[in-house]
Order: C-alpha cells, then sequence, then structure tokens
C-alpha cells in the first residue's frame, strides 16, 4: 500500500512538472512588460509599467519614479541598438533575471518601440 501511494504521487509529480515546462519559455521569447520610458541614463532607461501619457504629464521624473516606483524597471540597454528616448512607449525582452532593488533590475535583449513621444 505504501508503494501505491508513492507511486500515485510520483505520477502526479511527474505530470505537474511537464505542465510547469510546458508554461516556461525561454528568456527573450515572450515580451516581459511594455511601459513608457521615463528616464534615459548612460546605462539604459527607466520604465513604467502602466500608465498613460496624461497620469505623468506635467510631472518630475522623480515625481514619477517616486509615486509609481512599484511599477518601475531599470532596464540595462547596453546591447539594444534602438534609440529610446524619453515618453517613448516601448515593450521591452529580458534575459529573465530581476535583481530586485528599489526599482527592479533587468538587462533588455531586445526592445521595441510602439509609439514616440
Amino acid at each position: 500500500m505504501i508503494t501505491v501511494v508513492f507511486t500515485g504521487c510520483n505520477g502526479t509529480n511527474d505530470q505537474l512538472t511537464s505542465g510547469l515546462e510546458k508554461n516556461q519559455h525561454q528568456a527573450g521569447e515572450e515580451m516581459d512588460f511594455q511601459g513608457i520610458v521615463v528616464e534615459k541614463n548612460n546605462t539604459g532607461v527607466i520604465v513604467i509599467v502602466g500608465l498613460t501619457d496624461e497620469e505623468i504629464k506635467g510631472k518630475s521624473t522623480r515625481e514619477i519614479i517616486s509615486q509609481y516606483e512599484p511599477k518601475a524597471y531599470d532596464v540595462l540597454t547596453s546591447n539594444i541598438k534602438t534609440n529610446l528616448e524619453v515618453g517613448d512607449h516601448v515593450k521591452v525582452w529580458t534575459d529573465g533575471k530581476y535583481e530586485d532593488t528599489r526599482i527592479r533590475q533587468t538587462s533588455a535583449i531586445k526592445v521595441e518601440i510602439i509609439s514616440q513621444h
């Protein structure tokens, strides 16, 4: 009876593992997030997710980042040829690694401009 229970559990774990593997994707395969570039610096850009132009209009970069910090990503773009500017709406594909600092940090492997400011 114990063997049957363990065998049942192993079968269930195998099925769960297979399901998880099907849902995972390789870095860069799917877009990670999209948002608005609110700051450009020497190493990359800061992108805020889920905002509209109206929500950031008339605010300084510091105010925007402070107010929407949980939605902010500091994106390293040294490997990206696209010329990004503040106000651009972008889609970002990353290497899948995120460093949880005050503003989440990641490295872009691809950035697509949806619309330019």
